[in-house]
């Protein structure tokens, strides 16, 4: 318990400098956002942030160890509660991977050779202010358009998991074709 506890106050304590720092770069006392340029970090928030992705990380294993123990236990326990327990931590090991995904990516310059790009938001909800912080890799159809789909003629993708609930949508989103322009869809059966 004491070492759970001891890294529980690290995390509060980075969360807590990572707001007051975050917070600098804002207005004061007023909802705002900053973005931070192709993703770039200042250094101190940088530390934190793989800190704690590292800190998540190891909470989410521990979650995840405490689930697979509870689990085992079904023959010998009350189901009711063990149930209930199981809920609680199936809750905990997804806001945990949640958690661990956010300060890991925080924690990259760049994923699929694209920058991350970083921001942080102050919103008011019911009356106090609440800072977030974001990340999420850039997506790639322009640099595919510009590389790629202007100097080869013909390509071919393939794959059985391209296409998701029955359409070529994500696809044409994530990398900048369009039927409209002349770029043909086909679906195969597998073999």
């Amino acid at each position: 318990p004491e070492r759970l506890n001891a890294h529980c106050e690290e995390l509060y304590e980075l969360i807590a400098s990572l707001n007051n720092i975050l917070n600098l770069y804002m207005p004061a006392g007023q909802e705002a956002e900053h973005r931070f340029a192709m993703g770039e970090l200042p250094d101190e928030v940088l530390e934190i942030c793989q800190r704690l992705a590292k800190l998540t990380e190891m909470l989410r294993g521990l979650a995840e160890l405490f689930l697979n123990d509870l689990s085992e236990k079904t023959g010998s326990h009350d189901i009711v509660r063990l149930h209930r327990l199981i809920l609680q931590m199936n809750r905990a090991l997804g806001m945990f991977e949640a958690q661990s995904k956010l300060w890991r990516l925080a924690s990259l310059a760049q994923s699929s050779g694209a920058p991350v790009t970083k921001w942080a938001t102050r919103e008011e909800r019911e009356g106090q202010l609440h800072l977030w912080f974001h990340c999420v890799g850039i997506r790639v159809s322009d640099q595919l358009e510009r590389l790629l789909w202007r100097s080869i003629p013909h390509i071919i993708v393939t794959s059985a998991t391209l296409r998701s609930l029955n359409s070529f949508s994500r696809l044409q989103e994530m990398s900048g074709l369009k039927e409209k322009a002349g770029d043909r869809f086909v679906a195969l059966d597998s073999p």
